[in-house]
C-alpha cells in the first residue's frame, strides 16, 4: 500500500514537472523589432494628411474660448507636424525611435526614461512591443502622445494619438511611410 502511494505521488510530481517544462515561452519581441528596424520616408499625400490633422485638432479644441483656443491650436500644430523620416533601431533590450531630428532610446520593458521634447518640455518615454506593433508613449504633465508603428502590407503605418484632459477629443491620425532599404 505504501509503495503504491509513493509511486502515485512520484507519478503526479513527474507529470507536473513535465507539464511545467512544456509551458510556452512568452512570444518574443524580436521578430516585431527585427521587422520594424530600418529607415522610412514619408509616403503620404501632404495636403490630405495635413487637412486630416487640422480637422482632428479642430475637433479636439472646439469648446475652447478665443485666446485659449488659438494657443492650443498653435501648440497642437507644432507637436503634430508630419515627420519626413522615421528611424527604428533595436539593440539588446533597448529600442530607438527617431522622427526627423528627434530621437529617443528606452528599454522595451516599459521602463520610463526622462527626456526633453523637441518643444523643450520635460517628459517620460517608454515603449512596449507586441507581436504586431511597437508602441512609443511620451507622457508630459498635461498630455500623452502615443505613436504606434506597424506594417500594413509593405508600408509602415505610424498611428499618432495625442490626448489631454483639456482636449474635447484625442487628436488621432495615421501616417504612411516606405522603407529606404
Amino acid at each position: 500500500m505504501r509503495k503504491t502511494s509513493i509511486l502515485v505521488w512520484a507519478f503526479v510530481l513527474a507529470s507536473a514537472a513535465i507539464a511545467g517544462s512544456q509551458d510556452k515561452e512568452p512570444p518574443s519581441k524580436a521578430p516585431t523589432l527585427d521587422r520594424l528596424a530600418g529607415s522610412y520616408t514619408y509616403a503620404g499625400t501632404p495636403a490630405e494628411d495635413e487637412q486630416a490633422i487640422d480637422a482632428q485638432i479642430e475637433t479636439a479644441i472646439q469648446s475652447m474660448g478665443g485666446f485659449v483656443r488659438k494657443k492650443a491650436r498653435r501648440k497642437l500644430e507644432q507637436v503634430n507636424s508630419i515627420p519626413k523620416l522615421v528611424r527604428i533601431g533595436a539593440r539588446e533590450s533597448d529600442v530607438t525611435v527617431g522622427l526627423d531630428d528627434f530621437q529617443v532610446t528606452a528599454p522595451t520593458d516599459g521602463t520610463k526614461v526622462p527626456i526633453t521634447t523637441p518643444a523643450g518640455e520635460p517628459a517620460h518615454v517608454f515603449f512596449h512591443v507586441n507581436s504586431a506593433s511597437l508602441v512609443q508613449e511620451i507622457d508630459q504633465t498635461r498630455a500623452t502622445r502615443k505613436n504606434t508603428f506597424r506594417f500594413r502590407g509593405e508600408k509602415l503605418v505610424m498611428t499618432v494619438e495625442e490626448t489631454s484632459s483639456r482636449l474635447d477629443a484625442p487628436v488621432k491620425y495615421d501616417l504612411v511611410y516606405t522603407s529606404k532599404r
